[in-house]
């Protein structure tokens, strides 16, 4: 045993189990700090929690002076000046999406790997006061291909959400799953309850899913294909997201439009370009050493994601699209 507890609860009138992992009070502290914390202490520019460097502060402090002094002392050249970048910032971004689309998606080279050479896989899948989807994220990660004994789900939990906690423990989730309760800590963000659980995890890759995924049943196949074709420098495959509602309101539909603009066209362009990825808040894969190496997630950062695609492409790794 590593120190850590487990709790398994069986009942006589059901084939599956749910596996709790518990700290103990003595470690507990320790863990949460290091899942706060790790990154900070690693990495003190890297970190969110450190603000804006003074080198920065400066240089925005000098562009808002200098502005405001070409505004009262120039204020129509400071207009049409005004103007003229706002256009260029537009124009940039309109012929990136054009030439996007005008590019067929360029997708990580896989190879189909039999079962005898898949690697473990640990799924972090992050739920906070979500009980009305708790079963249809089961559903969708029992539903994944993917031999169960290469399969390491964890449904990570704060350890004050009681609601959904009892939820879980009456869902059947069988070996393949384990409930991971993340100790009470003044900060509560989801790169902070990942971090937490990744310390418990015994996969090569970590992928994330939110509560409301339905990956595609071979999504976590591909990724591995796509790992083993590539050298050590690929970090991350992000896989497309898209709205599965996306017929049910006007407002579904822009949500799609926009989402398959950025992940069918802007983010395949920008790995085509050897670029780094914005990576999206899920269905992510990554490579764990590198994402060791990166120091993990940024617990001061809600766009955690991103800032990691951004990181470990200052260590020299490639994010590619699957």
């Amino acid at each position: 045993m590593d120190g850590q507890g487990f709790r398994a609860d069986n009942d006589h009138g059901r084939s599956m189990r749910a596996v709790e992992r518990l700290a103990p009070h003595r470690l507990a502290p320790e863990l949460a700090d290091r899942a706060a914390n790790a990154l900070r202490h690693r990495f003190p520019d890297a970190s969110a929690c450190t603000g804006i460097p003074p080198y920065q502060r400066r240089m925005i402090g000098l562009v808002l002076v200098t502005t405001m002094i070409c505004v009262l002392a120039m204020p129509g050249l400071a207009g049409v000046i005004a103007q003229l970048l706002a256009a260029a910032g537009f124009t940039v971004l309109v012929l990136l999406r054009l030439i996007a689309a005008a590019l067929p998606p360029r997708w990580a080279p896989c190879v189909e790997l039999p079962d005898c050479d898949l690697p473990v896989v640990t799924i972090l899948a992050p739920v906070f006061r979500e009980t009305a989807i708790l079963d249809q994220l089961m559903q969708a990660l029992v539903a994944i291909d993917y031999p169960p004994r290469l399969l390491d789900i964890k449904i990570v939990l704060e350890a004050d959400d009681r609601e959904t906690i009892n939820a879980a423990r009456e869902l059947a989730f069988d070996s393949r799953f384990e409930l991971v309760l993340v100790p009470d800590g003044t900060l509560r963000t989801k790169p902070r309850a990942l971090n937490y659980a990744l310390q418990f995890a015994r996969g090569d890759i970590v992928t994330i899913y939110d509560a409301e995924d339905v990956p595609h049943p071979a999504q976590l196949r591909a990724a591995a294909g796509a790992f083993a074709a590539a050298d050590e420098r690929l970090g991350c495959v992000q896989a497309p997201l898209n709205w599965y509602n996306r017929r049910h309101n006007a407002l579904t539909r822009q949500f799609a439009m926009e989402y398959a603009v950025h992940f069918q066209a802007t983010l395949p362009l920008l790995a085509r370009l050897g670029l780094a990825i914005p990576l999206g808040g899920t269905s992510n894969h990554l490579r764990r050493s590198a994402l060791e190496q990166a120091g993990g997630w940024d617990a001061y950062n809600v766009t955690e994601d991103a800032d990691l695609g951004f990181r470990l492409a200052r260590l020299g790794y490639r994010c590619d699209m699957i």
